[in-house]
């Protein structure tokens, strides 16, 4: 179970490398840096009353959820 429960956390640190054709290194930090915000925004908290592993892992998938649709409505691709 430990083994498990390393995995499902290492996979979410993992890294994502991000392309636009026409942006440039100052315009994608700022374009992470405002997903980050709205995604901080629609996910809400981390810890309602606690933070179970369950609940943040939940959080965890909703807050990259939100993140990368802001990124593709952006015009960034994977």
């Amino acid at each position: 179970m430990r083994a498990l429960v390393l995995v499902l956390l290492l996979s979410g640190c993992a890294s994502t490398t991000w392309l636009h054709p026409n942006y440039h290194a100052d315009r994608f930090n700022a374009d992470v840096q405002a997903c980050r915000v709205e995604a901080n925004s629609l996910a809400g908290s981390a810890a309602p009353g606690g933070s179970s592993l369950v609940q943040t892992i939940a959080w965890r998938k909703r807050w990259s959820g939100y993140f990368d649709t802001c990124m593709y409505g952006r015009g960034y691709s994977k």
